[in-house]
């Protein structure tokens, strides 16, 4: 081949390189986009046929084949594209370069992201033998396709952590509105008993009762603190309310306790 001849064998590489760069560069069609860079993979390695394996962890296998094959044949030739990712799996747990396979009208590379084997390329061609320069191309069109599988994963883990993330916020907004509902419902609910606690420590203390009304006054009061009181008990059990509310109430009612039990202290005596 002339120094021209080579040189314009240089700049198709380099062009074909450059543009299939150019489709990986977003996520937007992504299968689309994969495609197309297959297409332009046979600028520089000749094939009739050209298919790519995406193995993601949690997903079954994926093929996109070029040209596109009937069911039944792309269903076998993903079965056996398969069972290559396996022994290349093996191959590189005991030696740390990537397994290359070539069978004479038949090329196959890793596809590595993150130093991890995560599918396969593979190409064949009716007639002619492919040579080492063929297999070094679609070695450096596998590390393209390798770094844009790998930037879609990033991408849909991520996706997917923002998802949690929001679902994560809306539980817990969720739930503090919750709990502020419950305390406003257990403020209405305990006010009544409160007021009629606070009344009768306040009938106590004007000392217009008699002795055994005093007494009767008195029982009621501890009876209704203590009850409530362990019903506050209780809910500050379940860890869903605001603790320093629920400490202040008890505080309040032990309060009331023990000035209806002082109060009535020097009758009984």
């Amino acid at each position: 081949m002339t120094g021209r001849g080579r040189q314009a064998d240089s700049e198709l590489i380099g062009r074909t390189l450059c543009d299939m760069s150019k489709l990986l560069e977003s996520a937007e069609g992504a299968g689309g986009r994969i495609r197309a860079a297959l297409e332009l993979l046979g600028k520089l390695v000749p094939y009739q046929q050209c298919a790519l394996l995406d193995a993601e962890a949690g997903f079954d296998p994926r093929l996109v084949a070029v040209p596109v094959m009937a069911p039944d044949e792309k269903a076998e030739l993903a079965s056996e594209l398969i069972a290559l990712l396996g022994k290349m799996l093996e191959e590189r747990a005991l030696v740390p370069s990537s397994p290359l396979v070539r069978w004479h009208s038949h090329l196959a590379v890793p596809l590595i992201g993150l130093d991890e084997v995560i599918g396969v390329l593979f190409v064949h061609r009716d007639e002619g033998t492919y040579q080492d320069v063929e297999l070094r191309l679609l070695s450096l069109a596998a590390a393209q396709l390798a770094a844009y599988l790998t930037m879609l994963r990033a991408r849909g883990e991520a996706a997917a952590s923002m998802r949690d993330l929001k679902c994560a916020q809306q539980a817990a907004e969720s739930a503090l509105l919750g709990t502020e509902e419950l305390v406003h419902l257990f403020g209405e609910e305990i006010s009544t008993p409160l007021a009629a606690a606070v009344a009768g420590a306040r009938a106590l203390a004007s000392g217009d009762l008699a002795p055994d009304e005093r007494a009767r006054v008195a029982e009621a009061i501890e009876h209704s603190v203590r009850r409530q009181a362990r019903l506050i008990g209780e809910l500050l059990d379940r860890s869903s309310f605001p603790v320093h509310k629920v400490r202040r109430a008890l505080r309040t009612l032990a309060g009331i306790g023990s000035l209806a039990a002082a109060l009535e202290e020097p009758t009984s005596a």
